[in-house]
């Protein structure tokens, strides 16, 4: 008769065969598929597009920007880069960590759009990026690790809009909006890399032309030129400067801008943005009474 070997030891009841198990086959979490990770992704974005709206409406170097990221610098469906969220205030904010802010927003660019064209004539050494920011920000880079970012997008991969959110710039209260103005101006920066990557002679928009000082300006334009339009959020300081002188060297740049990134939209087959339309006299007439 043939012996039949048994194991040395078996578990006595289901607890110990549970255990057993899980001790033999360490059971892992499925890994996300690509297919999921991108549909993810997408319904983000979407969120995030329509918290936006209101701020992309008049901004079409904004909209230019978004649409890099949503839909890639070529029009592919391969996503242009990310949007990444950094949360201020609450348990797992830069505040819980003693990590001050620093800066509101950053735009760091992928490969193709490290140098800006002026920059690049000049011999200038390219943009701050993704690889840069763990070696000169380790306090910012832990805090995102704990709000679930383990790593940041290489820029071989496409651009990195970082934005503060949860926090104005008073501490002590709610952000009121300025955590989407400030991605706005991230934004724009991407849809004005874009633009004078291109050489857009017709417009006079061009590395040459338009230095940083000159945009950082220009996107101060842009956001009192929401907030005055739209309702929505900008510095009254900003808002007060176009006011008192909305024919500036930097309004008047913000016109050749918004030309540039219109034909650029144009060209990647995006649709004009629809006017609003005018209020009815009994929506007039509710609105007076709120």
């Amino acid at each position: 008769m043939a012996e039949v070997s048994l194991p040395k030891s078996r578990p006595k009841n289901a607890a110990a065969i549970v255990k057993r198990d899980l001790k033999e086959s360490k059971l892992k979490v499925p890994e996300i598929s690509e297919e999921t990770k991108k549909h993810r992704d997408q319904m983000a974005l979407l969120e995030i597009r329509a918290e936006a709206d209101p701020y992309l409406v008049d901004n079409p170097a904004a909209r230019l920007g978004f649409d890099i990221i949503e839909r890639g610098v070529e029009v592919d469906g391969k996503s242009g880069g990310e949007l990444l969220a950094m949360i201020a205030s609450g348990q797992r904010g830069l505040s819980r960590f003693n990590v001050r802010p620093g800066f509101a927003g950053l735009m760091m660019p992928s490969d193709e759009y490290n140098f800006d064209p002026g920059d690049k004539e000049a011999g200038g050494v390219g943009s701050f990026q993704t690889e840069n920011f763990k070696k000169k920000y380790p306090g910012k880079t832990e805090v995102l690790r704990r709000q679930g970012i383990e790593q940041l997008l290489p820029s071989s991969e496409g651009s990195t809009i970082y934005y503060l959110t949860g926090q104005g710039s008073d501490e002590n209260r709610p952000a009121k909006g300025e955590d989407m103005t400030t991605l706005m101006e991230e934004l724009a920066h991407l849809g004005m890399r874009y633009v004078k990557q291109q050489g857009d002679m017709e417009t006079g928009v061009y590395g040459r032309r338009f230095n940083l000082p000159d945009e950082e300006r220009a996107m101060d334009v842009m956001q009192a030129r929401s907030a005055i339009n739209q309702g929505v959020y900008a510095t009254p300081r900003n808002i007060e400067r176009l006011k008192r002188d909305p024919y500036s060297s930097a309004a008047q740049n913000v016109e050749l801008i918004d030309a540039a990134s219109e034909k650029a939209l144009r060209s990647r087959g995006v649709p004009p943005t629809a006017e609003k339309p005018e209020s009815t006299i009994m929506e007039s007439i509710l609105g007076m009474f709120k």
